[in-house]
């Protein structure tokens, strides 16, 4: 940025005051390589100087490509040369006369083109009073200094000698003032919080436009006269009737599985208008409803028969027996059966009955604990009351003796548990199938079965803490029921009592540990979302 200053002689200060620039006197002088005394009258013929409306002085202006032949231009001196101020060669307070060269010549306007001394005459004659216009104008050089350091630094005060012009083009010249730069920065900062804002209110009404899209498309769904609902009831029916029609039986579903297509479509589009007109639902999802619940009880039915495909009415109604027995076996805190869960201990046993180690792991503990409630049910003189739960046990107890019998050659252990065919209310279940075959237990052997079921019980409520929970709670409970008088024949070896003992433990804890895991399977089986169907659901394990 370059700044031409002219030459003003003793009216430079009220120059000043009428344009509003700061305009420096024919004292400053440009330090030049040949000649450090040449006067800077005119340091570029193609600069000018603004006033404060932009306009520009004819008289202090020179035109380009104007210089006259005895002149030779100098080139454009930077805004630091000029704020520089030059030392003057002075004798004793009187001014030398310096020599005028082509290349340090001056150009002024007051000057003659036929001339070439007059100009340098009126400088010299002008140098005792251009002192004193040097002391004034350093001081606003000092100031415009000031000015620019204090406007870098972030402290700038607007002052009138802070006005300063510069090009903010290369054709145009706009005079601005230094302003604090942190208007300009929290201007930045607005700017950028008003974009970001903008963005989020588009991100948002696009959301709020696809929900729209999603609640419309949920609406036309749930819909009781919906376009899909009658193509089910009448296109897609009279579609099968038609293919049926015209095709051959052997290239055609087959009878039942017609039938089953048929009844399957009309009784799905009932069921969705029932549930949208009388059950007053928002919406119906068909993918949610599936008859795999269905055919894995009629696939548990047929398997209970023999694997017989046609089953009879007794085949049905036995197998609904057994499904719904081998369920009380190890039934849930909200059914309808007795849970032991709500069992409290009413009898405290002797201190030295109780076994406990030095540092019991967590394990120990509830195997102990449910030592602990084994023990004690055996050791009560409470009877048993007759409840669904204790003839499941008894009709359980049934298949032990048979077990037994199969496997222990000892007529005094089978004397033992089993008992003479009876009515009695806990064989109830034995006797409504009985037709010659079934073996009773007796009232011991259903109190041992009670006592191992609550012990079991007692286990799985901390079956996380156990490692191999069906080994251990088999030789912990024969451990316990070897140290107890009951179920005890005539032989007197430890080893042959040990191993009833252990198998009728196994014999029921086992089925007791496969219910509970089938259960726990079915209800997270529930929440579970699966990438794809599996290949086969139709399997209920006992």
């Amino acid at each position: 940025m370059f700044f031409a200053v002219c030459y003003c002689g003793a009216s430079a200060t009220s120059f000043e005051q009428q344009c509003g620039a700061v305009v420096y006197p024919a004292a400053l002088r440009v330090a030049d390589g040949s000649n450090r005394g040449t006067t800077a009258a005119s340091v570029s013929t193609s600069t000018t100087v603004p006033t404060v409306h932009g306009e520009l002085f004819p008289c202090l202006t020179q035109p380009e490509n104007t210089t006259p032949a005895y002149v030779s231009a100098s080139p454009p001196v930077e805004i630091g040369q000029l704020l520089t101020p030059q030392p003057e060669s002075t004798t004793q307070g009187t001014t030398q006369k310096r020599k005028r060269t082509p290349s340090s010549a001056s150009l002024s306007h007051e000057q003659p083109e036929h001339s070439n001394e007059g100009p340098a005459k009126s400088l010299d004659s002008d140098d005792s009073n251009g002192v004193s216009e040097l002391a004034k104008n350093l001081v606003q050089t000092k100031q415009v200094e000031a000015d620019l350091a204090a406007e870098s630094a972030g402290t700038f005060n607007v002052t009138p000698t802070g006005m300063v012009y510069a090009k903010r083009s290369l054709k145009t010249q706009t005079p601005f003032r230094l302003y604090p730069s942190t208007y300009f920065v929290q201007r930045k900062r607005w700017r950028e919080k008003e974009r970001a804002l903008k963005a989020k209110n588009e991100r948002l009404s696009r959301t709020v436009d696809a929900y729209k899209q999603e609640l419309l498309k949920l609406k036309e769904a749930a819909h009781v006269n919906d376009e899909r609902l009658d193509w089910l009831e009448h296109a897609f029916i009279a579609y099968v009737e038609d293919l049926r029609d015209a095709s051959k039986a052997e290239n055609f579903f087959s009878k039942e599985t017609c039938h089953a297509l048929l009844f399957t479509t009309q009784s799905n589009v009932a069921c969705i208008r029932h549930l949208l007109t009388d059950k007053k639902f928002k919406f119906v999802l068909t993918r949610k409803m599936s008859s795999d619940p269905i055919e894995a009880m009629f696939g548990f039915l047929r398997r209970s028969a023999g694997c017989d495909d046609a089953l009879d009415v007794r085949s049905t109604i036995c197998g609904l027996e057994k499904m719904l027995k081998t369920g009380i076996i190890a039934a849930s805190s909200g059914s309808n059966v007795q849970s032991s869960a709500t069992f409290t201990s009413t009898q405290l046993l002797p201190i030295q009955q109780v076994r406990c180690t030095s540092t019991p792991t967590a394990a120990d503990l509830i195997l102990n604990t449910a030592a602990m409630r084994l023990r004690e049910h055996l050791l009560s003189n409470k009877p048993i009351l007759s409840n669904p739960d204790i003839a499941s046990l008894a009709m359980i107890g049934g298949f032990i003796v048979r077990a037994v019998s199969e496997r222990i050659a000892c007529a005094e252990c089978i004397a033992m548990l089993q008992a003479p065919n009876s009515s009695a209310p806990n064989h109830g279940l034995i006797t409504h199938q009985d037709r010659g075959g079934l073996y009773y237990p007796t009232q011991e052997l259903v109190k041992v079965l009670v006592g191992l079921r609550r012990f079991a019980d007692c286990v799985l409520s901390q079956r996380r803490s156990v490692k191999k929970p069906l080994e251990a709670c088999v030789q912990r409970s024969v451990q316990e029921l070897m140290s107890l008088p009951v179920l005890s024949c005539g032989n007197t070896d430890s080893d042959h009592r040990k191993v009833l003992l252990e198998l009728i433990a196994r014999k029921l804890i086992k089925p007791l540990f496969s219910n509970y895991a089938q259960g726990k399977t079915d209800t997270n089986a529930t929440v579970k979302f699966l990438e794809k169907k599996p290949l086969s659901r139709k399997i209920l394990k006992l």
